[in-house]
């Protein structure tokens, strides 16, 4: 966000065109060279990237392109910090943490493959093992469950499991 005297912040969270502005700068300054400089070897004029600098206009695809080029730099590092981390959990199989819940005094066996929280929700995705002391509820079903999922079938099986906060 622009402070005060017009310069993006230290840390960006809004529009695109302040973090773009504060990495133009960053790479630049870590560069030793000056607008004008950076002006010569874009072609664009000083006017121009200081309004870029400053987050008072929107750059082109090729404005984007001239600037990663001359300060070497990839395209995208222009644009880190738009968006922001998501937390990941990875819990490899069969090392899941084994924890007591409702159905466990009936033999059900349960492993918690990661937690994850965030501002509204909760994420607690648990592997269930029905044991031979397990209480039985016969249901009309296949063997194996397969789960069509993105053009793919995946069926149900021991595996890594990679859980993280999709973005909204």
């Amino acid at each position: 966000m622009p402070q005060a005297d017009g310069t993006a912040s230290d840390h960006p969270d809004g529009p695109l065109e302040h973090i773009i502005a504060l990495r133009v700068r960053e790479f630049r300054q870590a560069k030793g060279i000056s607008l004008t400089e950076l002006a010569r070897q874009t072609g664009m004029s000083k006017a121009m990237l200081s309004k870029i600098e400053n987050a008072q206009t929107s750059c082109s695809l090729s404005s984007l392109a001239k600037l990663a080029d001359a300060l070497e730099v990839p395209v995208t590092a222009l644009f880190r910090g738009v968006d922001a981390e998501r937390e990941a959990v990875f819990t490899p199989a069969g090392h899941g943490a084994r924890i007591v819940r409702r159905g466990s005094n009936i033999g059900h066996l349960y492993q918690m493959l990661g937690a994850l929280r965030g501002e509204h929700k909760r994420i607690e995705p648990l592997l269930v093992t029905l044991t031979d002391a397990s209480e039985v509820f016969p249901l009309p079903a296949r063997r194996h469950r397969v789960h069509p999922h993105a053009g793919r079938r995946h069926g149900v099986r021991p595996r890594p499991c990679p859980l993280r906060d999709a973005p909204r």
